[in-house]
C-alpha cells in the first residue's frame, strides 16, 4: 500500500481511505473475516475515532 507524496495521514484520512477502503478489504480477502490486526502508536492511529470504529465491531485490534 502507498501513499500519495506529500499526503498527511491524519485520524481521518487513516480511517476513511486507509482502512476503510484499502487495508480492511484486503485483509479480509486473504484472510477471511479472522484475523488480528495490530496498530501502534502513531497518532492516527489512536485517535478518539479510530478507537470508535474498532469499537464498532468493524475489526479489533491489539492495543500497544
Amino acid at each position: 500500500m502507498f501513499v500519495d507524496l506529500g499526503v498527511k495521514i491524519d485520524g481521518a484520512y487513516y480511517r476513511n481511505f486507509l482502512l476503510s477502503q484499502q487495508l480492511l478489504p484486503a485483509i479480509r480477502q486473504i484472510s477471511g473475516e479472522f484475523f488480528i490486526f495490530q496498530q501502534d502508536s502513531a497518532p492516527a492511529h489512536r485517535a478518539h475515532d479510530t478507537i470508535n470504529l474498532q469499537g464498532s465491531g468493524r475489526f479489533e485490534a491489539l492495543s500497544d
